[in-house]
């Protein structure tokens, strides 16, 4: 066995616990590009879980870019992309994730989409605006209270970065979205008090709406003014969240 240790799986899925814990591994660099994993048989001994566990952990993974099957070799790491430091980071951030640390993220995340948002507003095609307002209206049909599609809400923000022509700016905010589990982003929208999520969920509607409008009329005063409301909303949850806890 390499020299690192793993422990059963305690927090979060068994499946993302074990995805977590093989990250943070290759991140302090007790493993490294081109290191054999243990095989599943030994994985599923170690951490006293199901085949299938395992199996689905390491199929994340490899989805992920970070691990490569070798036929009749076994399973080893890749060399790490450079974008692969800040999303192991910002993982971490998600595991022991209290009131200031999602405060900060959304603070990220308003720095980087006001910038994107001002060059969308310059930079963007007809057809690019167009598309646009597909991807929300798109969202704004399949959103439910009991399923608010948080990928196709994703999606809109995306889109948005996409806009600037520059693929770093979608990798930061790909990196960004990813950082916290869906149900801690949901909060406040999908879970709780059925009539202040009602509330919640129609203000993202209105919201999204109006800055995707105010992106096509090339409006940058009034798609910042409402990317705030965004993001004042998305701190009120943050609040309610942690005070509820």
């Amino acid at each position: 066995m390499p020299p690192f240790n793993l422990t059963p799986p305690q927090k979060t899925t068994v499946v993302e616990e074990i995805v977590q814990q093989l990250l943070e591994h290759m991140q302090s660099g007790a493993l490294k590009p081109g290191d054999k994993l243990p095989t599943e048989r030994q994985l599923m001994a170690v951490l006293n879980v199901s085949r299938a566990s395992v199996r689905e952990a390491l199929q994340s993974l490899a989805g992920m870019g970070v691990i490569e099957s070798r036929a009749g070799e076994g399973t080893f790491i890749k060399a790490m992309r450079p974008h692969w430091a800040l999303e192991m980071e910002l993982r971490q951030i998600a595991r022991s994730v209290d009131r200031q640390d999602r405060l900060h993220l959304l603070s990220a995340r308003t720095v980087v989409e006001k910038g994107n948002i001002e060059l969308a507003i310059a930079d963007a095609s007809t057809t690019q605006l167009v598309e646009l307002q597909g991807v929300t209206q798109a969202w704004i049909d399949a959103c439910r209270p009991e399923d608010v599609k948080l990928d196709l809400h994703d999606q809109i923000h995306l889109s948005i970065a996409e806009m600037t022509g520059n693929p770093l700016l979608v990798l930061v905010l790909q990196t960004l979205l990813k950082a916290l589990p869906q149900d801690v982003r949901n909060y406040g929208i999908q879970h709780g008090e059925a009539a202040g999520d009602e509330t919640a969920l129609q203000n993202e509607l209105r919201i999204h709406t109006e800055l995707t409008e105010a992106i096509v009329q090339r409006d940058l005063s009034a798609a910042q003014a409402v990317f705030d409301a965004h993001q004042a909303q998305e701190a009120t949850l943050i609040q309610h969240y942690y005070d509820a806890k």
